[in-house]
């Protein structure tokens, strides 16, 4: 979203201040993260301390799928919405939707596809879990 945001910057008019546009674009990508860390990371957070599994690559691995789900899933509800049978979708030969059923292609090209965001969730993860390990007074797993 952001980025189709930031690529229509050429377009605005030259009254229109493009500072202030970014700014706004990176206020709204801000509260987005801030959200996201706070209903999906905190929980996560909390169960994987409580079962004493805060390791540096557990985060990672739940900061991927934490950053790839959502967007998976609003894509996938509205897909699943558009998709009626007989509906076939087809991408370079290979069958994304056939006969109204979603494919292993579709969901693997989606999944890789909005992969890109389940790298932010990886560095989000893994830099919480620094704070978290290494921050004066912090528990430590024994």
């Amino acid at each position: 979203m952001t980025a189709g945001l930031l690529s229509s910057i050429d377009q605005l008019g030259p009254s229109e201040s493009k500072i202030k546009y970014m700014l706004s674009i990176a206020l709204i990508a801000f509260l987005v993260a801030l959200a996201h860390a706070i209903v999906l990371g905190l929980p996560t957070y909390f169960v994987l301390n409580k079962l004493h599994l805060m390791r540096w690559w557990i985060s990672i691995i739940c900061g991927f799928v934490i950053g790839t789900l959502p967007l998976t899933i609003e894509y996938w509800r509205t897909t699943v919405s558009l998709v009626r049978p007989p509906m076939d979708e087809v991408n370079n030969g290979v069958y994304l939707v056939r006969n109204g059923v979603l494919t292993t292609a579709w969901w693997s090209q989606t999944i890789l596809e909005n992969s890109v965001f389940g790298i932010f969730g990886m560095l989000g993860a893994f830099s919480a879990w620094l704070v978290w390990r290494y921050f004066p007074g912090a528990p430590t797993l024994e």
